[in-house]
């Protein structure tokens, strides 16, 4: 059918829509991908930031604590407060304030918040920081005192308390004869750790503190002095400091809008680093995530929630819209000149199209239909239909050339003047996608075509053109090779059926060995006793039929893989390798031969669509193969194990069978021609050279797979060969 000028609008619109939503696609994927970049960035600044300040912390601690455990009269007070009574632990309670309090007084300059000691029982001796309260048990309250008394092991991390929350650096004491006394605590407030970020690297933070941290009302006095509502969580607390100001609080609200919060929401699940960006008229705000552990190390306490402003998201946002402008300008240019060719290159067409020529001298016969009627006819057409002299001539003994059109056993050929219910051209041209064919009988001989119907614009009227290509020639060929083929499967299969007689004699052998036992032994007991009883006859009589059963199943076996049924069916893959170890194992073990078949696949049933038959062939050929190149092995070494592993395994939509053998491999000069029909390198009586090349053909052509051989070389007694047969699962079959 030709495109109208109209037409090719509606193409180059479409067009124009699909390359911009592709072009938009790509720079919208890079613009994500920058700013994904940025913010990764903007991520790794605020965590060194974080780590940086809360390393200061920790040395800070460390050396405060290595200060106190160097005081001998610390450790003696401790020591001693073990054991004392609570008059006695008073005094000596007063007398440790009085060694420590100068020390914590600088501390809180620093940023230390809490200063404390605690028996091994998690009760607590001294707050320095509150000196006045003490004997608090801690156990069910702070986890940090339970690991450290119990594991006598220092820890640290983000940990609520009764009212607030601190950096925690909690260390275990030992007395100078290695008696553990206890633990010490130096806690820094989140507070002094956003002031200091914000002093160095000009960043306004704040904390949110998970609510399930504090275990008690959350909303009583104390609490509700230290924290807010959070404004980026409901589940988290906003931290309140001495310096908090009102108006960046506000600013916050602003940014972060009902959006931002359910993307908040989303990444807070997976307790990891993120950032998120908010645009407004002129600026883009940043705000970044950087988890806080818990002293359990096994969960987030509260995030530091960083807010800056980027000027390069704002650019690349400028940017991307300033692109996506230009890029609709080009294109609307571009598609417009291209219209005007095409249109241009129309009108040159159809001028063209009003001359016979265009279909006189092609080989194919040519028929221009229009309303039904054949208007013009091609000289192929002429010289195809000797016997009559014009088209007027033609349409004298026939309508339509339809009618001569005979029946043909194919759904593809054209049979009738309407295909259900639609003219033939009509239904050629609104089935493209089909290949259409037609038979025609001239001097008793039949003359296949395929045929093409396009419309066009032929002295300016719409005008069908016919076009009749025969193929006669080529299914001819095809149907010589297909015979040739199927001759050759024949021979390959007739040569196999040699070996398999052979193997049911060899597996016969056995039980008709047994059986004649058995009918010597009632031959014995009739001689003996003149007469033979039930007892002694029934086990005589099972072990005959079982023999018997076992020869009936390898009879059946051999009749399954002979059958000459050629209809593809739904088989398992792994029975069909079992079926084929089941008729040639025997033969095998005879030889010295072991295989092996060993399947990687769940327990899945790999199911293929195809002939079982033909693939059993293909298998048994491989697997003879192996086996006759193992016993050329051993005409040299007696003593080799022929070994033919058989392995199977399903990758994403393909199975993988390799058959591999240690028979000494395929010399490099001839590996390449294995496949060619009638190739073999062993004498006439073991080999017809047939076997290979079926089974590529059938591997390749009627399966739809590859077939590929390597040489085995790990050392010289393995040394062999792999046969790698790759199948498609659901390709082309009847799976449902």
């Amino acid at each position: 059918m030709s495109i109208r000028p109209h037409r090719y609008k509606v193409i180059l619109i479409l067009t124009f829509i699909i390359s911009f939503s592709i072009m938009f696609f790509v720079i919208t994927n890079d613009k994500n991908k920058r700013i994904k970049e940025h913010l990764r960035q903007v991520i790794l600044t605020n965590q060194m930031n974080y780590d940086v300040n809360l390393r200061m912390y920790k040395k800070l601690s460390q050396q405060t604590f290595d200060l106190i455990v160097e005081q001998p009269d610390v450790l003696n007070i401790l020591q001693e407060a073990q054991s004392a009574s609570e008059t006695k632990r008073s005094l000596l309670r007063e007398k440790l304030y009085d060694l420590t309090k100068e020390k914590y007084a600088k501390l809180v300059k620093l940023g230390v918040l809490q200063f404390q000691f605690v028996f091994p029982n998690n009760k607590d001796f001294l707050r320095v920081h509150k000196h006045g309260k003490f004997g608090d048990d801690l156990t069910g309250i702070r986890y940090s005192f339970n690991y450290v008394n119990k594991h006598k092991k220092p820890i640290e991390g983000f940990e609520g308390g009764r009212t607030t929350h601190a950096y925690r650096f909690v260390y275990p004491v030992f007395s100078n004869k290695s008696n553990y006394l206890g633990s010490v605590e130096i806690s820094f407030s989140s507070g002094a750790l956003q002031e200091s970020m914000e002093k160095n690297h000009n960043t306004h933070t704040h904390f949110i503190v998970n609510k399930k941290l504090f275990n008690t009302n959350l909303w009583k006095p104390e609490i509700f002095q230290k924290y807010l509502p959070s404004v980026e969580n409901e589940n988290y607390l906003y931290t309140v400091t001495s310096n908090m100001d009102v108006s960046e609080r506000e600013n916050e609200k602003k940014i972060i809008d009902k959006f931002m919060k359910k993307d908040i929401e989303k990444n807070l699940k997976h307790e990891k680093s993120f950032a998120l960006y908010q645009e407004f008229d002129n600026f883009v705000k940043v705000v970044t995530f950087i988890p806080v552990s818990h002293t359990d190390n096994k969960s987030v306490a509260a995030y530091l929630v960083s807010h800056t402003t980027s000027d390069d998201i704002a650019h690349l946002l400028n940017d991307f819209r300033n692109i996506n402008v230009l890029l609709s300008v080009f294109l609307l240019v571009l598609f417009y000149f291209i219209y005007r060719i095409l249109k241009s290159n129309t009108n040159i067409k159809i001028a063209q199209k009003e001359t016979k020529s265009i279909i006189n001298f092609l080989p194919s016969i040519m028929i221009l239909n229009r309303n039904k009627n054949m208007i013009e006819v091609n000289l192929k057409f002429l010289m195809f239909f000797n016997q009559h002299k014009d088209i007027d001539d033609f349409l004298e003994h026939y309508e339509c050339i339809c009618d001569l059109f005979e029946e043909y056993d194919d759904e593809n050929y054209i049979q009738e003047t309407y295909v259900n219910k639609v003219y033939w051209t009509d239904y050629v041209k609104n089935n493209k996608d089909k290949i259409h064919k037609a038979m025609i009988i001239k001097d008793g001989k039949q003359h296949h075509f395929t045929v093409k119907v396009r419309e066009v614009i032929y002295k300016n009227e719409t005008t069908d053109i016919v076009q009749l290509i025969e193929i006669t020639k080529e299914l001819e060929l095809n149907n010589s090779i297909k015979e040739k083929e199927k001759q050759l499967f024949q021979q390959a299969k007739m040569a196999s059926m040699g070996e398999m007689i052979g193997n049911i004699a060899h597996q016969w052998r056995q039980p008709l060995n047994i059986i004649s036992v058995m009918n010597m032994k009632v031959e014995f007991l009739l001689e003996l006793n003149e007469t033979i009883n039930y007892d002694d006859y029934e086990p005589i009589s099972k072990s005959i039929a079982g023999q018997l059963e076992y020869m009936t199943k390898t009879i059946d076996d051999f009749r399954s893989y002979y059958n000459p049924n050629k209809l593809k069916e739904n088989f398992s893959i792994k029975q069909s390798i079992q079926d084929v170890y089941n008729l040639i194992y025997p033969q095998l073990n005879s030889h010295s031969v072991d295989l092996i078949i060993t399947e990687d696949s769940d327990n899945e049933e790999l199911i293929i669509y195809g002939h079982a038959n033909e693939f059993k062939q293909v298998i048994i050929n491989m697997v003879n193969n192996s086996k006759d190149a193992i016993l050329h092995c051993q005409e040299n070494d007696k003593d080799k194990a022929g070994k033919i592993e058989i392995s199977i395994k399903k990758m994403n939509d393909e199975i993988i069978i390799t058959i591999k053998d240690n028979g000494g491999g395929i010399p490099l000069d001839i590996i390449d021609k294995i496949y060619e029909p009638y190739f073999t390198t062993k004498h006439k009586s073991k080999g017809t050279g047939l076997g290979l090349n079926m089974s590529h053909q059938i591997i390749t052509d009627h399966m739809n797979g590859t077939i590929v051989v390597y040489n085995l070389e790990h050392n010289k007694e393995d040394a062999g060969t792999i046969f790698i047969i790759t199948l498609p699962i659901n390709k082309n079959n009847n799976i449902s």
